[in-house]
């Protein structure tokens, strides 16, 4: 079965919403609340590539802005979605 990678990074894109599990810990970051150059101080990356995953999360959810985003992911409970998948990673590894 073949893997699909995250163009930037090299991480393997899961099946469910096509986020890295990268991508998902930035954006259970930004649903929080927290500002990008908090969530680049806090995983050790910069502020463009904080920027770069929650692009990724923008288009894969198909919604228009960072607003968007927000508005959609709290709408549908993707943040405690988010949170799950976190902690059975972090259970995993």
């Amino acid at each position: 079965m073949k893997q699909d990678k995250c163009r930037s990074c090299g991480q393997v894109i899961s099946d469910d919403n096509r986020l890295t599990i990268r991508e998902k810990e930035i954006l259970f970051y930004f649903l929080k609340g927290y500002a990008n150059n908090r969530i680049a101080d806090i995983n050790n990356i910069s502020v463009k590539t904080v920027q770069t995953h929650l692009q990724s999360a923008i288009t894969v959810y198909k919604v228009k802005g960072v607003r968007e985003l927000m508005a959609y992911c709290h709408e549908k409970g993707i943040v405690k979605t988010i949170e799950k998948q976190l902690k059975e990673y972090s259970d995993v590894t």
